[in-house]
This record gives structure tokens, sequence and C-alpha cells, in this order.
């Protein structure tokens, strides 16, 4: 019998999380091909993505917060998930990897990532916009749909990230106290 160490199963989930969000991606553009005609703000948010990602606040040696996940949201509700999805996935690979110089395969499971995170955070918003009832973003109907999109956004990309870094055991003690008692809490 053939036991999986951590670091395996680590790399095994990184490279899904690298593989699974771009896969999706393409999909998406795919399926729903609006995002032509929002190229202009698509790439504006993509050159915004990528400069807010090098202003990222670290919470230890490879944890840290950015503020490019405002950028999604509002993004996603402004031009659609599609369009966004793509300005995200493209401003964080070219943000990490270009400009703040991480290695090529972090790049990669980041832009996963946040991928992933901003579809089941659209998906949640989508699924909570029908259920409750709303018909345009801007109204009060609409206001449980806005606020379970921003929290299962956050949730979703916070809870891979910290899955990954967990399953790698790349946090040490006082760094998961610390994402424990001011991110999570």
């Amino acid at each position: 019998m053939r036991i999986v160490t951590s670091n395996q199963l680590g790399r095994w989930f990184t490279t899904g999380l690298s593989v699974v969000g771009p896969l999706l991606l393409l999909v998406a553009l795919v399926l729903d091909t609006s995002w032509i005609d929002h190229w202009l703000a698509t790439g504006g948010l993509m050159l915004a993505v990528a400069v807010l990602r090098t202003q990222s606040t670290a919470v230890g040696k490879y944890s840290y917060l950015s503020a490019s996940g405002v950028l999604a949201i509002s993004g996603a509700l402004l031009i659609g998930a599609v369009a966004t999805g793509l300005a995200v996935a493209v401003g964080t690979f070219l943000g990490d990897w270009g400009l703040v110089k991480k290695h090529y395969r972090a790049a990669q499971v980041n832009t996963g990532r946040e991928i992933l995170g901003l579809f089941a955070g659209f998906g949640v918003y989508a699924t909570a916009m029908l259920l409750g009832g709303a018909t345009t973003a801007l109204s009060r109907e609409a206001f449980p749909a806005l606020f379970l999109f921003a929290v299962s956004y956050f949730l979703a990309t916070r809870l891979l990230f910290y899955f990954t870094l967990l399953i790698r055991r790349k946090l040490r003690a006082d760094e998961r106290q610390l994402i424990l008692r001011y991110e999570i809490i």
C-alpha cells in the first residue's frame, strides 16, 4: 500500500487549482461571449488587478492580503462574471509573475484560486438573487445577495489559499494563530 505524503497531496491540490480554474474560465469564455462587448473595461480591470497585486499586505512569510477582491466583486456586478474572470485571471498572473516576480507556478496557482473564488462567489450571488426574487442589483431584495457574494468570495479564496498552505505545512504556529485571529474571526 502506497502512503500519500502531505507534500504530494499539496502538489496535487495546487496542480488542481492551477488547471481547474483556467479550464473553468475557458469554458465560461466560450459559452458566454458577452465579455467581448466589455473589452475596454476588461483591459482596465486587468491593469488595476495587476497593480493591486503589487500592493498586498504581508501577514506572514507565505500569507498576504490583497485588495484585488474588491475589484473582482465590483467588476462582476458591473461588467459580468466572465469578463471579470478574464480580467482577474490575467491581472493576477501578470501582477504576481510579471510585477511581484513570484515563481511562475505560484502565479498559476494564485490565478486558478482567484478564478474559482470569483465564480463560486458569483454562483452564490446568482442563486440568492433568484431565490430572493430580486430583479436588479440595486433593489432592496438584492442586499442579501450582495452580502452573500462578498462573504462567499472572501471565504472561497481565503479557504483555498490557507488550505494550500496548511496541507503543504508552510505556516508556523504563530502565523496560524495570526490568521485565525485577524482574518477568520
